[in-house]
């Protein structure tokens, strides 16, 4: 499977290192977000710091 990622209609491998720089942490900062959310969410269910751990998988 391929899979082509463009921003603004180029492709990621055609993009600029400050245009990829920005992206890279664009999406960083998406996923920390979620992630954080998803663990807060865990916490307040009263789920294990084992559980936890497993769904970030530091083990």
């Amino acid at each position: 499977m391929n899979i082509r990622t463009l921003y603004k209609g180029v492709l990621y491998k055609n993009l600029s290192k400050v245009e990829k720089d920005y992206l890279r942490k664009k999406v960083t900062d998406k996923c920390e977000k979620i992630i954080s959310q998803e663990v807060i969410r865990m916490i307040e269910e009263g789920k294990s710091m084992e559980e936890i751990k497993h769904f970030l998988k530091i083990n």
